[in-house]
């Protein structure tokens, strides 16, 4: 997943060198997806999946907790703590059940963040195309504009001068 970002982002940086008005491809890959919102919960979604795929988080380690009151709004009461400690001595082979399927939510995890990068990219390079395909479009329809301006003042000039 990082080489996907790094390379994406290094073929947009090493490519962008045109003037600041003018969008290139991997200008705008590199905006879109610092931008895009899904990208960035995919990516923080993978962080958390990769968080929790550890021993710990599947039951292996003991859990500890500590609790602690004061009794009394007074600075002088005693002040009461528990601290309670659990261990799973054997639990039916759940730890390693529990930490397959942390390390199957992380590999999910981490396909649906490549998908939803590769779909962004799709989208904004499909857009990218589909604008410089209109600004053909509309530089043909200038010309042929141009084109039928000219053709009519010929014409009018050649009725003008009896010519037509």
């Amino acid at each position: 997943m990082k080489r996907v970002f790094a390379s994406i982002f290094f073929i947009s940086g090493t490519l962008f060198s045109q003037a600041q008005d003018t969008l290139s491809l991997a200008y705008a890959i590199q905006i879109g997806l610092k931008n895009n919102f899904d990208v960035q919960i995919g990516a923080l979604n993978l962080d958390i999946a990769k968080n929790n795929n550890n021993w710990g988080q599947a039951g292996l380690f003991p859990s500890i907790n500590l609790t602690a009151n004061q009794p009394g709004k007074n600075v002088s009461d005693n002040l009461n703590g528990i601290l309670d400690v659990q261990f799973t001595l054997f639990d039916g082979f759940a730890i390693k059940l529990t930490k397959a399927r942390l390390e199957k939510i992380e590999e999910l995890t981490g396909g649906n963040a490549r998908f939803i990068m590769e779909n962004t990219v799709q989208g904004i390079i499909l857009g990218y195309y589909q604008v410089l395909l209109l600004k053909e479009q509309l530089n043909v329809l200038v010309r042929n504009k141009e084109f039928s301006k000219e053709r009519y003042d010929y014409i009018k000039l050649r009725k003008e001068l009896g010519g037509a």
